[in-house]
């Protein structure tokens, strides 16, 4: 028998940093960087040791296509109302393809078996401390003023929404392990508790969240794994009942402000401007971070108090007023190629990162219809690396 090799220095440094990765994703972006900034030191040290990193397996036609997408935003930037602050937010999209390589590299080079538990311990410790903190929160207020406020959404350490959307990607996950241990024999049940324990702390989180867009996203990601994994249609009509009562509850939200403005057509205000934005500059657009530039000369009024809005709550829409026809296109080449590759994977071996990797997609294209998270570094962050983690054993 041969002997098991030791692990150096650098590959135990790497996975280190990967497992801290894993377990501040879902809390905090500046643990995030922090970790991604020792993960790339680890792969520098990797290099400086001699030892090899896959570059011709990362360099996929998604990476291709983020190429594409930065070079367009940078074109946009140049030709837009004013350079300089899209130039100053340029950071924001290079930080897309930095995680992506970083993480397709070191995912290929280290041991990843610790890295689904660290995450978890993220998302329950996020969970939790969310819940707690609303609940809190609520009973403050209606101590101070009764029940007219209703239940404080559930937020943590970011806003009500990019939590809900973060919560939402975790649930896919777990229910993608789920299906992976239903089809096991050995030792079921004690291993399926954990994970149905996991589900429902992160459904709890998602409903109280009331983020109706994620959970629109949890939805559509479950009903793409169903169509790829028929073990799980069974499940649909639960997801459903819980989906339609997490709408309900949302329903009972305050949507109207003092003034007697309609919280709920904010969107359709903000849409309106970036469509009009677009018709005045249909090819490049008025350069990225410049919708809020522009913003006053196309709403004369308030919304939501608000006098500039620096987000169409859309990122199709805010592609096409920030960057026009060709930066959509590179927005959904680089959607289609995520989408392509998760669905012809997963349709051919629909395992637990299969199954993630195209839930999270869809759940991920659709949460964009009403925010523009692909602009959040938050989850984005999030969602390229539960892609990368996903194709690491390619």
């Amino acid at each position: 028998m041969g002997s098991v090799p030791v692990p150096s220095a650098t590959d135990r440094s790497l996975a280190a940093a990967l497992t801290a990765l894993a377990f501040f994703l879902p809390i905090s972006i500046a643990g995030t960087n922090m970790a991604l900034a020792l993960v790339t030191m680890a792969l520098l040290a990797r290099l400086a040791c001699g030892r090899p990193l896959a570059w011709r397996e990362t360099w996929t036609p998604v990476v291709w296509c983020l190429c594409i997408y930065l070079a367009v935003a940078l074109l946009s930037s140049f030709t837009g109302i004013l350079p300089s602050r899209s130039l100053h937010n340029f950071h924001k999209d290079l930080h897309k393809l930095w995680v992506f390589l970083a993480l397709m590299l070191a995912l290929r080079a280290a041991n990843t078996q610790r890295l689904p538990a660290a995450m978890a311990a993220g998302f329950v410790f996020i969970s939790t401390f969310g819940i707690m903190r609303s609940c809190l929160e609520s009973y403050q207020e209606v101590s101070a003023v009764g029940f007219s406020l209703g239940w404080q959404r559930v937020h943590a350490f970011f806003n009500s929404v990019t939590f809900g959307e973060m919560v939402a990607l975790g649930l896919l996950g777990g229910l993608a392990f789920l299906v992976q241990l239903q089809r096991g024999t050995s030792g079921r049940d004690s291993g399926r508790r954990p994970i149905l324990a996991f589900i429902a702390l992160l459904a709890v989180a998602l409903f109280f969240s009331q983020t109706r867009g994620a959970v629109l996203g949890v939805l559509a990601g479950f009903a793409v794994m169903c169509a790829v994994e028929p073990a799980l249609r069974r499940w649909m009509k639960w997801v459903l009942a819980a989906a339609a009562l997490a709408f309900l509850i949302a329903s009972f939200r305050k949507f109207k402000l003092p003034s007697g403005e309609n919280l709920q057509f904010t969107r359709l205000a903000l849409w309106d401007v970036a469509w009009r934005i677009f018709k005045d500059h249909p090819w490049l657009g008025v350069g990225p971070s410049n919708y809020a530039t522009v913003y006053t000369e196309y709403c004369h009024r308030l919304v939501e108090n608000q006098a500039v809005w620096s987000s169409t709550h859309n990122i199709y829409l805010q592609q096409l007023a920030e960057r026009g026809l060709v930066g959509l296109a590179a927005l959904l080449a680089l959607g289609w190629a995520f989408l392509a590759h998760a669905w012809n994977k997963a349709r051919r071996i629909p395992d637990t990162s299969n199954l993630l990797a195209l839930a999270a997609t869809v759940a991920f294209i659709v949460m964009n219809m009403t925010e523009s998270a692909f602009q959040n570094e938050q989850i984005t962050t999030m969602f390229l690396a539960i892609w990368a983690y996903t194709q690491s054993g390619e």
